[in-house]
């Protein structure tokens, strides 16, 4: 009678999770590929496909530019234009506008 092989669930998971192969793992554990492949779907896990990717994430490269020092007397002062500035005072009444005015708008 075969000695029943004893896996620790959390090693076995270690071992898949760095890229362990089904071969790698059924010798390892001393099961046959069936055995290893239902004892790893009983705990839910996956062999991953070892692809080389198509990409690499890089760190970004910081350009050290040096700063700008920018003196008060050297900030814009804002530009207004006064004609779209108008107030209500600048704004002709009709109540004191003659017939001769209020007939021009």
């Amino acid at each position: 009678m075969r000695e029943i092989v004893k896996i620790v669930p959390s090693e076995l998971r270690q071992k898949v999770e760095s890229g362990w192969k089904l071969d790698q793992l059924a010798q390892h554990y001393g099961l046959s590929k069936t055995s290893m492949r239902n004892a790893l779907k009983q705990l839910g896990l996956k062999i991953r496909a070892l692809r080389t990717p198509a990409f690499t994430f890089v760190e970004e490269e910081v350009h050290d530019a040096p700063a700008q020092h920018i003196t008060p007397d050297e900030v814009a002062e804002p530009q207004v234009n006064h004609e779209e500035n108008t107030t209500s005072s600048d704004i002709p009444s009709i109540e004191n506008a003659t017939s001769s005015e209020t007939e021009s708008w």
